[in-house]
């Protein structure tokens, strides 16, 4: 019964803690640990197992020392996508599943990325789409996935909703961490140079606003992944997904 309680004022403490932490900006003192002792009504143990909580969920940090107290942390999309591509990776999440995720998402992505008026953010798709312009042919696997991975992320911020952005980091993130023999891409120089020049032609649409043939575009992509993965099942000999073509 003791350890129940106990639990139950760490979880209560860690929610207080939250709430307070998510007031603040980056980096301010939410107090030293003699003021939230006094503040929260509980022992020096219960706050550190409290904060413990708060630190994990990359909310809070926590300096030892002269200076130091519990200080507020703005979590990072990069972390959190990680440790979700992580929890799923964990759950094996089929390429299947990933490529049922991505697609849809990429076709609202490029419909909200049309609209966004952002000249910086409309400068660096131009100048993506000028780097691009300048290289005929990728020297290498890394190449198209670091062009691949920038044109994502940026599409996620020209979209405009960072839950839709979030959710695009975790797909890439779990895409990562596909094995090689299910990678649809991995030595297919032709799969290569065609998803690129889609990928190209949906960054010009969006530089043109012009949303019809965004959406046309990040649809072709879609159905043109769905038979690239289907082919690669039928080749190793596995069952086909049922994935809902929009």
């Amino acid at each position: 019964m003791a350890r129940t309680r106990r639990g139950s004022a760490v979880s209560r403490i860690a929610a207080r803690i939250r709430e307070d932490a998510i007031t603040l900006a980056d980096g301010d003192l939410l107090g030293s640990e003699d003021e939230l002792v006094a503040r929260y009504g509980v022992s020096r143990p219960t706050l550190r197992q409290a904060a413990s909580l708060v630190v994990q969920e990359q909310l809070l940090t926590v300096r030892r020392g002269m200076g130091g107290g519990y200080f507020a942390r703005a979590p990072k999309a990069n972390a959190v996508g990680r440790m979700a591509a992580l929890y799923l990776h964990y759950h094996k999440a089929t390429p299947g599943e990933i490529l049922s995720a991505f697609m849809p998402l990429l076709v609202e992505l490029a419909r909200l990325a049309v609209h966004n008026d952002d000249p910086v953010l409309r400068g660096e798709l131009k100048q993506f789409l000028e780097r691009e312009d300048g290289v005929e042919n990728y020297t290498s696997f890394r190449e198209f996935i670091v062009a691949e991975r920038a044109f994502n992320l940026l599409l996620g911020k020209l979209s405009g909703n960072q839950a839709l952005g979030l959710f695009m980091e975790i797909l890439l993130d779990l895409s990562a961490m596909i094995d090689r023999r299910e990678d649809m891409y991995r030595n297919q120089r032709e799969r290569v140079a065609e998803r690129r020049r889609e990928r190209n032609a949906l960054a010009r649409a969006i530089l043109d606003r012009d949303e019809d043939f965004a959406v046309a575009i990040a649809r072709r992509c879609w159905r043109m992944s769905y038979q690239w993965h289907q082919e690669d099942l039928a080749r190793r000999g596995e069952s086909s997904d049922t994935l809902v073509l929009a």
